[in-house]
């Protein structure tokens, strides 16, 4: 996965991948909340967080490499991601309210700085340092907040692809149009010809002139 990430960067322009970046700071931190704070013994909640993880970082993935040759494939693709993030977001929601610990909103000493600092760094290399030091409360809040942006920039990056996939059908069905349209005239034409030269052929019988 690492080197098809590191593949799409070089590829598309930085400002494409902000949802791309989230998703892969967002991976990483699933799976090491999943390692410190959830049971290892088949534990329901932990195998459904992982699954949605590993699922949608790889519909993201599989997205952008389809933009170019689908941009239905794509679309349906990044919904998918966007449906696991979701669920990722409920099994984080989900495990804090189950242990009693606190869902960070507005009002939380710590939430303004934390949501700050989400929002510009966007590297998994930017939270590399917290992954082993935060509190299960703390890891499960920015995680959440991950949630939450990544599911905003994918669903501005959708919008926008829903827009240009919607300019195509209406330019394909512009030039549909005038083919009909074009195809109709040259209709028409061949049959005001073929009107014109029957009466020019009865005007010339009429004045006794031999017509082949």
């Amino acid at each position: 996965m690492d080197m098809r990430y590191q593949i799409l960067k070089r590829q598309m322009p930085m400002q494409k991948l902000f949802f791309f970046s989230k998703s892969e700071v967002l991976y990483q931190m699933t799976c090491v909340f999943c390692q410190r704070f959830m049971p290892a013994d088949g534990d329901e909640g932990l195998e459904q967080m992982r699954h949605s993880v590993k699922v949608g970082m790889k519909n993201i993935i599989d997205g952008i490499e389809y933009r170019s040759a689908s941009v239905e494939e794509c679309i349906k693709l990044l919904k998918d991601a966007e449906a696991s993030v979701q669920e990722l977001r409920k099994g984080f929601e989900g495990y804090l309210v189950s242990r009693g610990l606190s869902v960070w909103g507005s009002s939380h000493a710590k939430y303004l700085s934390m949501k700050e600092y989400c929002r510009s760094h966007s590297e998994v290399e930017d939270y590399k340092q917290y992954f082993e030091k935060w509190t299960d409360e703390e890891m499960a809040n920015t995680a959440l907040t991950f949630c939450y942006m990544t599911d905003s920039l994918l669903r501005r990056h959708l919008t926008k692809l829903e827009a240009d996939l919607l300019a195509q059908e209406k330019a394909k069905e512009s030039v549909a149009s005038n083919r009909v349209e074009g195809a109709n005239g040259i209709e028409k034409e061949l049959e005001r010809l073929r009107k014109e030269n029957e009466r020019l052929k009865k005007l010339l019988r009429e004045y006794g002139i031999s017509i082949k």
